[in-house]
């Protein structure tokens, strides 16, 4: 095998490493909003008076809530970041329409 040759595959290597990384750090971005709002939201939610008053936003808020408790579970439980990295799309998607569904919540409640 020439120089060359393998030269041009750790070149690809590192191309394909360097955008999963960066990927992932959008991902650690958004994983950041999402928990900020989750921190706001979820005193919020904890309110039966408020569950009774906003039904459509408790139970969107509810179906989220479940979804990061079972993230935070995963993610306590697969600490290796590499194996994150390997998912870092599919976060990104999960965390990008998480992030919209709490904004519109905060949207509803400042209303």
């Amino acid at each position: 095998m020439k120089n060359g040759d393998i030269s041009q595959k750790i070149k690809d290597k590192a191309k394909l490493l360097c955008s999963k990384v960066e990927t992932f750090s959008v991902v650690i971005d958004l994983w950041v909003k999402f928990q900020k709002n989750w921190m706001e939201l979820e005193p919020v939610f904890n309110s039966e008076d408020i569950k009774q008053q906003l039904k459509t936003e408790s139970t969107q808020f509810e179906i989220k809530n479940k979804w990061w408790m079972d993230h935070m579970k995963n993610a306590n439980d697969n600490k290796k970041l590499f194996k994150h990295v390997e998912q870092a799309a599919e976060y990104k998607k999960m965390f990008t329409e998480g992030n919209t569904v709490l904004d519109n919540i905060k949207k509803k409640i400042d209303a």
